[in-house]
């Protein structure tokens, strides 16, 4: 059986033999799996492009993830996975384009400005913006929405834009 090389940045990868380790290995097989098995996607109609049925080629689009943390993201939730609809992106930010992530930024400094005005309860305004009570305390203490949490200033003088 005769192994099939391409060459790029002076390294070569063979689609049959490319070590199972490489993360990025494990992500591309992931992806063409689960467009091929999941329900989710087969019933939406999202694929893998046809260059990517090359673990070569995916690396040569993609290159290697910046940090071990990064993910693969498709940048529209309803497209395919080409090099021009994927990006690596950090856990946090993978989970803000999840098609049913329902806060904007505006709205995470809607709410810091609501709560610190002391007006409403967490339980009303979770309902306003149709998020858990938890969900509310999580932007309030800054466990989620962290970078915006800090961005918000709620001393003598601060106005909601």
């Amino acid at each position: 059986m005769t192994r099939r090389y391409i060459t790029f940045d002076q390294k070569k990868y063979s689609d049959k033999w490319w070590s199972k380790k490489q993360p990025e290995y494990l992500i591309w097989a992931s992806l063409r799996n689960r467009t091929r098995i999941s329900i989710y996607y087969t019933r939406k109609g999202i694929s893998v492009c046809d260059r990517w049925d090359s673990y070569a080629a995916f690396i040569e689009d993609m290159g290697d993830r910046p940090t071990p943390k990064h993910q693969i993201d498709r940048i529209d939730n309803d497209g395919d996975y080409c090099p021009e609809n994927c990006r690596w992106v950090t856990p946090r930010e993978n989970y803000r384009n999840r098609p049913w992530t329902k806060l904007t930024k505006s709205d995470v400094k809607t709410i810091h400005w609501l709560i610190s005005l002391g007006t409403m309860t967490q339980k009303h305004i979770g309902s306003i913006y149709s998020v858990s009570g938890a969900t509310i305390r999580a932007i309030k203490t800054g466990t989620n929405w962290s970078d915006i949490y800090t961005e918000c200033s709620f001393s003598k003088g601060y106005k909601h834009e």
